[in-house]
């Protein structure tokens, strides 16, 4: 009997650890996801986070992030530029010649954003799961403030 518990409390601890690598996958190639599709622009009409409407940010971004970010967008339509100075998820004007590292921690996922010549700069993304898919709530930036603190100034 005692074999029988010990077989039974080792496959239940199993079958945490592979659940919760699964979870962390899930973070990891969502922010594989989102690089895969806005790769490093190569031409003017390379899809950036600037150019995509609500629906295509709903793919990535949670509900709230997506809409302050459409709506930024609207706006630089008219203005030429609004809030976002700069493409969130290169921490750059310009990304052409990115090279991009993606890596978790813990529960936390990065991106460290490697330019010619410059030293590397880390991006942290804050996900949350929406409808059983991880979705970015937030970016958090080493030398200026989140996303969400840009976009909601």
């Amino acid at each position: 009997m005692l074999k029988f518990r010990f077989i039974f409390c080792l496959l239940i601890l199993i079958s945490f650890n592979a659940c919760s690598s699964e979870t962390d996958q899930g973070k990891l190639n969502a922010i594989k996801s989102l690089y895969s599709y806005f790769s490093p622009a190569t031409s003017p009409k390379s899809p950036t986070i600037s150019n995509q409407n609500l629906a295509n940010l709903n793919k990535f971004f949670n509900k709230n992030l997506a809409s302050l970010i459409a709506k930024d967008n609207e706006c630089a339509k008219k203005e030429g530029v609004c809030k976002l100075e700069f493409d969130p998820i290169y921490s750059s004007q310009d990304d052409e010649n990115a090279q991009v590292t993606i890596k978790q921690i813990g529960e936390d996922v990065f991106a460290d954003i490697a330019y010619p010549e410059q030293k590397v700069v880390q991006i942290k993304f804050e996900l949350v799961k929406e409808s059983q898919i991880y979705k970015i709530s937030n970016i958090s930036y080493t030398s200026k403030k989140s996303l969400v603190e840009i976009l909601q100034r």
